[in-house]
């Protein structure tokens, strides 16, 4: 449990600084969420055999299902880039939430903003591989 905080709170203070982002309608991973996502593996790395599950979320703009898409999209391409850095696949899992679960409610493009993001769980490897999708 110590060693799940630990690693859940190193990727918590990277996101508080560094926000990975995307374009509005894209899953394109610009090269600052690159750089972002090398120091978020850097962090995991020590976090060995802690099943990481990434979340891809989007605002509330546009059509439900298209979210869902685009944000599993999202979700998928930051689990590629954390293999990519070393990360175990089998470790891995990504979900797409499309706009079900807004951190900031109202409109505009601040609160649009908000809630387009990442999030990073960590918890304990339950030995089974996760289900992928959502």
């Amino acid at each position: 449990q110590a060693q799940i905080t630990k690693c859940q709170t190193e990727v918590d203070q990277i996101l508080a600084r560094k926000k990975i982002t995307f374009r509005s309608g894209s899953a394109y991973v610009s090269p600052v969420s690159n750089q972002i996502l090398d120091e978020v593996a850097a962090a995991l790395k020590p976090c060995g055999g802690l099943a990481i599950a990434v979340g891809g979320h989007t605002d509330s703009n546009g059509d439900a299902g298209v979210n869902k898409t685009m944000s599993q999209e999202r979700a998928d391409r930051v689990r590629q880039g954390l293999i990519d850095r070393g990360i175990a696949e089998n470790l891995i899992t990504a979900t797409g939430y499309g706009s079900e679960k807004p951190l900031a409610e109202g409109t505009g493009a601040s609160t649009d903003a908000q809630n387009r993001r990442i999030e990073f769980k960590i918890q304990a490897n339950s030995g089974a591989s996760a289900p992928q999708g959502g």
